[in-house]
């Protein structure tokens, strides 16, 4: 996220209909620094604020970051103890994803034993191969990601949730409604929307992304 204070992050986070764990580059480094070190500067005022519902928390992934199962499995214990909310959601973050390693099945593995889980990637990876890791939710770019459909991932016992481009314009709201809603709205399990990754890095309203979403979210429950 792009805020400088946390009180700044937290409201966004949970301005949403699903709060999340946000990550603040600017005061904290990156996810991978954050992992090594094992901090996360929101934990408290979540932890604080935080009453009931569920909550995203985000991990990296053994690809992208180059780290180890062991750094990235300590990361998740040390999130996980130290929020007192429990009704979690567990996104492993591998924009590169160009291949399943036994990193991967491990900490799936573990994880699902206790959370839901699912898979973030901005990048390319193969569907069914990606599907074949038991993921129960798949975030991706419905405007970069080209190998496959929402209607092909609507086939899978998996729930989408769709990165919408930040600085999303009356232009792009019509492909939508041209383009998705009419899938969106004959879907037979849950589909979520979502801001696209990267917004630290980024000169973004994040209001108007918020905004953007519950226009979306509004035309489809009018329909």
């Amino acid at each position: 996220m792009p805020f400088n204070t946390v009180k700044e992050a937290i409201d966004y986070a949970l301005s949403h209909d699903v709060a999340f764990l946000p990550q603040l580059p600017h005061l904290e480094g990156n996810m991978i620094k954050a992992c090594i070190e094992k901090t996360c500067l929101s934990l408290n005022e979540l932890n604080a604020r935080l009453i009931k519902g569920p909550l995203k928390i985000q991990i990296p992934g053994p690809l992208s970051s180059n780290l180890d199962t062991k750094v990235i499995l300590d990361y998740y214990h040390y999130l996980k103890s130290n929020l007192v909310h429990k009704d979690l959601i567990v996104f492993i973050d591998e924009p590169f994803f160009p291949k399943i390693t036994k990193a991967h099945k491990e900490i799936i593995e573990i994880i699902r034993e206790d959370h839901p889980i699912g898979l973030h990637s901005c990048g390319t990876f193969n569907l069914d191969d990606t599907i074949s890791l038991g993921f129960d939710y798949l975030s991706y770019d419905i405007y970069l990601n080209h190998q496959f459909t929402l209607e092909d991932v609507l086939q899978y016992e998996i729930e989408p949730v769709l990165g919408i481009v930040p600085t999303m314009n009356d232009c792009d709201l019509g492909m939508l409604e041209q383009q998705i809603f009419p899938i969106i709205l004959k879907r037979t399990k849950a589909i979520y929307l979502s801001a696209t990754c990267g917004l630290a890095d980024r000169n973004i309203d994040t209001s108007l992304v918020l905004k953007n979403l519950n226009k979306i979210k509004e035309k489809l429950s009018s329909n």
